[in-house]
Parts: C-alpha cells; sequence; structure tokens
C-alpha cells in the first residue's frame, strides 16, 4: 500500500520520501478539519482511539497569510532577540 501511495505522489509531480499511508490519514483528518466536521465525527470517521487526531488540524492557507512578518515584526522582550 505505501509504495502505491510513493507511486501516486510521484504521478502527480510530489516527491515520494515523506508519502505514506499515514498520509492518507492525516491529510483526512485536515481536510474534514477545513470542511467543518467536529473533532467528535473526525475521531469516528478515521478511528482514532485516542485524541491524537486534534494534531492532525492544519491552518487553511488563506488564515496563514502575514503570519511569519507579523511573528517577525513581534516585539520579543523575554528573549532579548531584538527589539
Amino acid at each position: 500500500m505505501n509504495a502505491g501511495v510513493k507511486a501516486a505522489a510521484v504521478d502527480i509531480g510530489l516527491g515520494a520520501r515523506h508519502m505514506s499511508t499515514h498520509s492518507l490519514r492525516r491529510g483526512g483528518s485536515v481536510a474534514l478539519d477545513a470542511g467543518g466536521f467536529g473533532s467528535e465525527f473526525r475521531k469516528m470517521y478515521a478511528a482514532w482511539n485516542s485524541e491524537t487526531h486534534q494534531i492532525y488540524r492544519d491552518p487553511l492557507p488563506r488564515l496563514c497569510v502575514g503570519v511569519a512578518k507579523g511573528m517577525w515584526n513581534a516585539k520579543v522582550e523575554s528573549a532579548g532577540l531584538r527589539n
């Protein structure tokens, strides 16, 4: 199964190195989250036995616009790295 996932990744122009069947589970959880499906549904749908599915929640790209710039421009006093 992993070989098939890796081959499919290459077929669509992605690198196969970090692709596996786990990518499908993670991607599915992220897609369900983006679709507005709640935590309990995602847990049931993907047969998670723990709360691990909660770590698979990527922010939507449109929500990330300006994040890096905002982090860079943030005033970091406690670390003493920037003024």
